[in-house]
């Protein structure tokens, strides 16, 4: 039996024909469990719009839809469809083909990717991102903290690389320039 409650403007559903705090409870948890469905809702529906906005091929946010959606031909998932038999990974042979395993946690995954890109061009690539971050959101007065030292004396120092490093750090201190950024903060580490 539904009953308008006369404390608000929506209908309590009870089995009992009176307001009890027990069908209030229920209303109130069932209203709190819509309004976070309906968040996750419009937060997904706006990343899958950022993701398909994004100028990157087609394959490639296929690829990353399909694997949020566990949707990926992985071994898990073809067991799950009487396809094959053995869900072992083929690459470390140590634990199931999921898709998280498949595309992030699989040990074998670092011999068949070769790393592009040296610890001290990863800090300075980062630290590249961070700014523009900050110029885009408008911030124009920070602290730049890292910690490699090769970073923090090339920021330092006034020499100029050609090299690809050298060219990341000199991005770096443009954007420091352009946003008034304290210079790097050296915390330790390589």
């Amino acid at each position: 039996m539904e009953k308008q409650s006369k404390y608000t403007n929506t209908v309590v559903a009870s089995k009992e024909p009176w307001y009890t705090c027990k069908s209030g409870y229920r209303f109130l948890k069932e209203e709190a469990e819509s309004a976070l469905e309906r968040t996750q809702v419009a937060f997904e529906t706006q990343l899958w719009k950022k993701l398909w906005m994004l100028e990157v091929p087609n394959m490639v946010k296929n690829h990353v839809w399909r694997a949020c959606r566990d949707s990926l031909p992985t071994k898990q998932n073809l067991m799950q469809h009487i396809i094959i038999t053995n869900a072992l990974c083929d690459r470390c042979k140590q634990l199931p083909e999921t898709t998280l395993h498949a595309v992030w946690t699989c040990p074998k995954l670092d011999e068949l990717i070769p790393r592009a890109y040296h610890v001290a061009d990863m800090e300075a690539i980062a630290a590249t991102r961070a700014l523009e971050f900050a110029r885009e959101i408008g911030i124009t007065d920070a602290i730049l903290e890292g910690d490699s030292c090769l970073v923090h004396h090339a920021l330092t120092r006034g020499e100029q690389s050609l090299s690809p490093f050298g060219l990341l750090v000199e991005d770096l201190k443009f954007l420091q320039l352009v946003l008034y950024i304290t210079l790097l903060s050296y915390k330790g580490g390589r």
